[in-house]
């Protein structure tokens, strides 16, 4: 029996290979970068994603910690910040424990976090 130059490199490649063998060759390579999806799922509050995660080691503090706030020469109310272990401050009135009315802080600005 006489075998042409395709029926050759068939019977080379194997049984079941043709267009398959391509198509291994073109598949997307997994990624195994940090994707976000589990700290999303985890770590929101009110339905707005938090950028920052407590640590393990945190407590709520056992001194009576408070701030005295002034704007210009006007005394504010004072602000007790004993009574959670994590006060988020930021511009994002929603989930914000501080809010901060400056064009220059970010949504989710900065933490005090005791430990």
């Amino acid at each position: 029996m006489e075998v042409s130059g395709d029926e050759e490199s068939q019977e080379a490649k194997g049984p079941g290979s043709g267009s398959t063998g391509q198509e291994v060759g073109n598949k997307e390579k997994p990624s195994f970068e940090l994707s976000g999806a589990l700290l999303e799922d985890t770590n929101t509050f009110r339905g707005v994603v938090i950028k920052y995660t407590e640590p393990p080691e945190a407590r709520i503090p056992k001194k009576r910690w408070r701030l005295y706030p002034f704007k210009n020469d006007e005394v504010l109310p004072v602000m007790y910040i004993h009574r959670q272990s994590a006060y988020l401050l930021g511009r994002h009135r929603r989930i914000a424990d501080i809010p901060i009315d400056h064009p220059s802080c970010s949504k989710q600005h900065a933490v005090f976090q005791y430990r």
